[in-house]
């Protein structure tokens, strides 16, 4: 057997494309209701951002121009007459201090507290990404002024196709887009046979009376809070494996992964209606109604390790049969990999020492583990070794490989374990080698293919 023969791969994923849904178990769903218009909302004070990254700056005089964030998420277009001297614009990234903020910033817009002859033009470009647990038909644009209030602009047009908000303003602060019905699922990950309760939370989007704000358009935003009225939702489903259980309140429901499934994702989703007050002018690109999905993650497999004090989360790895082994190997970026090898002919629940190194034969090896980096781009033997020979003996790594569950489920083999253990690198020929150390944890849950 050839000790330093390591194998590297990709692991296959799937999705759940173009399923059919399966029906959840759904109380009967009542027409929607319309909300009715109330008096103004108190809206909450927030603390205002922190700028992070680098701000855009630009000298814009009368003639008018544009600006964009440095990530290009936020579009400024200032139009001619706007200002009437040369000005200094400026988008300052900032950390979003408001529940529901999409893509992880708002941005400070400078020169703070001016107004302007023209309105400016403020376009939001979203990314798909962050819709996950909302719905493109529930983002608005919102502000937070100098007093902390943050106010939505019910107004603000979205247009799918390009994926981006605008909305018009005669003065900056900070601004964001945010969604006003949020689905959170707990916890985010669960194992086969395992539940999870999915819930909705939301804003208050009723128009403001006699506010002080600047247009009709405008809302204050109370807290976010729990949905309690189930009027304006209805038709939960499931896509994928599993089931879900619409609760008797109808605003929540809890999802049971399947226990025969390896690992995958399953999607719930649920329709929302009259999400803006009747007096509301339809906004352009409204439909009406929005359906909200989140994901779930089977995590059926796993490989986590802590190497040289650095913790990783594999999401390439796998168990292999070699024919003189098996190979448990996750990759801890996309150059470097963590190898197992099991020396035995098949894998059983119980504790495996090290292998010492030396003697290369059956005997010596029959039952023993190594434990190796990989360099996924080298086809050269692994840096970094369980085992090591110091200029008189053969050494070992301290502690052992523990097999604590090996099964199969729907054909396929699973093992799951852990280990701890040193890594040596040797450089040099003895007597003057030098020996550099790194210690490794690992726990793991793979599947063979």
């Amino acid at each position: 057997m050839k000790l330093t023969k390591f194998l590297s791969f990709l692991i296959l994923s799937g999705f759940f494309a173009c399923q059919k849904p399966t029906d959840a178990v759904n109380p009967t769903d009542p027409a929607p209701s319309v909300p009715k218009d109330t008096t103004t909302i108190q809206g909450v004070v927030y603390d205002k951002g922190t700028p992070v990254g680098e701000p855009v700056r630009k000298a814009i005089g009368p003639e008018g121009g544009t600006l964009a964030s440095a990530d290009g998420t936020l579009t400024l277009t200032i139009p001619a007459g706007a200002v009437a001297k040369t000005t200094t614009f400026t988008v300052q990234p900032v950390t979003p201090t408001l529940p529901g903020l999409i893509g992880g910033l708002s941005f400070r817009l400078l020169p703070e507290g001016q107004t302007f002859a023209q309105p400016v033009k403020l376009q939001y470009h979203y990314d798909t990404t962050s819709l996950d647990g909302t719905s493109s038909q529930l983002l608005f644009m919102a502000y937070q002024g100098s007093d902390g209030y943050w106010k939505a602009l019910t107004n603000t047009e979205l247009d799918e196709s390009a994926q981006t908000l605008t909305v018009t303003t005669k003065h900056f602060s900070d601004w964001g887009a945010f969604a006003e019905y949020y689905m959170t699922v707990n916890p985010y990950e669960v194992m086969p046979g395992q539940s999870a309760k999915f819930t909705i939370s939301m804003y208050d989007i009723k128009l403001n009376k006699d506010s002080g704000v600047e247009n009709a358009e405008e809302v204050f935003l109370a807290q976010q809070h729990a949905l309690q009225d189930p009027g304006n939702i209805r038709n939960w489903q499931l896509f994928g494996p599993g089931g879900f259980n619409v609760d008797a309140s109808r605003v929540s429901g809890t999802y049971l992964a399947a226990a025969n499934v390896v690992q995958g994702y399953a999607t719930v989703t649920v329709e929302i209606y009259n999400f803006l007050p009747p007096s509301q002018q339809p906004r352009k690109g409204a439909a009406g109604k929005a359906i909200i999905k989140r994901a779930i993650h089977i995590g059926g497999t796993y490989f986590r390790a802590i190497f040289d004090g650095q913790t990783y989360d594999c999401d390439n790895f796998g168990l292999i049969d070699t024919g003189e082994g098996y190979l448990i190997q996750g990759n801890l970026t996309n150059t470097k990999g963590l190898s197992l090898n099991l020396h035995v002919q098949s894998i059983q629940v119980g504790s495996y020492p090290f292998y010492q190194g030396g003697a290369d034969n059956e005997e010596h090896i029959n039952g023993k583990a190594i434990v190796a980096t990989v360099d996924l781009l080298n086809p050269q033997p692994s840096s970094y070794h369980s085992y090591y020979y110091d200029c008189n003996n053969d050494v070992a790594s301290p502690g052992h490989v523990t097999i604590t569950k090996v099964e199969q489920v729907n054909g396929q083999t699973i093992v799951t374990g852990s280990y701890t253990a040193t890594l040596y690198q040797v450089k040099g020929f003895c007597p003057d080698q030098t020996v550099s150390k790194k210690e490794v944890q690992a726990e793991f849950r793979a599947v063979e293919f």
